[in-house]
């Protein structure tokens, strides 16, 4: 499983106990688990390598899925500016995110918020 907790993915062929072709992917912590899961399955495995990750809508329309850097930087300073004021970093996140025009990047910072609301470090709030 990697550091998030996404199983990885394998493209298999194999063939059924009939001896027909079947091809697909399977999510499994490693390459023996896949095996095996495919072994349990009656299937005799011809191929199986670890399958490259799904495109999602992002790879598709990468301008409306990303945050963009100028907001990442005009971001920060805000920040720096509300805690070197002393305001509490859950309230300057709060008005940041209010003042955001990017829906995508005000979803990104109520995500954040609610992560140090429930006791998470910005760090690692930040690094999802």
């Amino acid at each position: 499983m990697s550091a998030r907790g996404i199983m990885p993915s394998y493209a298999y062929k194999a063939y059924t106990e009939r001896g027909k072709k079947r091809e697909g992917r399977i999510e499994a912590a490693g390459t023996s688990d896949a095996e095996q899961a495919l072994w349990l399955e009656g299937l005799k495995i011809v191929e199986l390598n670890p399958a490259p990750p799904k495109k999602t809508m992002a790879d598709y329309f990468p301008s409306l899925y990303q945050i963009s850097r100028q907001d990442l930087i005009l971001f920060t300073r805000q920040l720096a500016t509300f805690v070197g004021a002393g305001v509490a970093m859950t309230r300057a996140l709060t008005v940041i995110a209010e003042e955001t025009a990017s829906p995508l990047f005000k979803r990104v910072i109520l995500t954040v918020l609610d992560d140090l609301e429930r006791g998470q470090n910005l760090s690692e709030s930040l690094v999802k």
